[in-house]
């Protein structure tokens, strides 16, 4: 639900920078430029699609929740933590976290190589995901929006890793797809 919210906020704040770019792209692009390159869509699609997900993972992440001292009071929680929280409290609501922190960044490893070349290596992927993770979580810490769990960092992590492997395998079968073409 939280996220729900937080899309339809990132759909007006989308459509207004594509507004801007429209207008960017008219003013700016032709009459400085001359308008001699053509604009890649492909290349803007993923651009945006990319920034509406950034925007709706910080939004959920550190948006969502009150900034002041009492919640989080900048603590460092150990890696086991909430796993040892939900086996030991058999709760729903702590199993659902966990799979959701997962799931949250199966996008990100899917969409980094498939539109970039760069991120089509595990590493860069797994890097991106990590060093992204590892922003959010600091900054939980520091504006006092959460707590600093390392098992997010490696819940999130492995959910881009997951989605690194949904890409591998849907080109894989695009491979095999067009070599039953010919």
């Amino acid at each position: 639900s939280m996220a729900g919210n937080y899309v339809a906020i990132g759909m007006v704040f989308l459509v207004v920078v594509l507004a801007g770019l429209v207008v960017g792209y008219q003013i700016i692009y032709k009459k400085f430029c001359k308008g001699k390159k053509k604009m890649d869509y492909k290349k803007f699609f993923w651009w945006f699609l990319l920034v509406f997900y950034l925007f709706v993972v910080i939004s959920v992440t550190l948006l969502s929740r009150p900034g002041h001292i009492g919640f989080g009071n900048g603590q460092i929680v150990s890696f086991f933590y909430s796993y040892k929280e939900a086996w030991v409290s058999a709760s729903e609501t702590a199993w659902r976290n966990i799979i959701l922190n997962i799931l949250m960044f199966v996008p990100l490893g899917f969409w980094l190589p498939a539109g970039k070349k760069t991120f089509r290596s595990f590493w860069k992927t797994y890097l991106a995901g990590f060093f992204l993770t590892v922003g959010i979580e600091a900054l939980q810490l520091l504006l006092s929006r959460g707590i600093f769990e390392v098992a997010d960092v490696f819940n999130n992590t492995l959910g881009t890793m997951i989605g690194y492997g949904v890409y591998k395998a849907a080109e894989y079968f695009v491979l095999l797809h067009k070599k039953e073409k010919r």
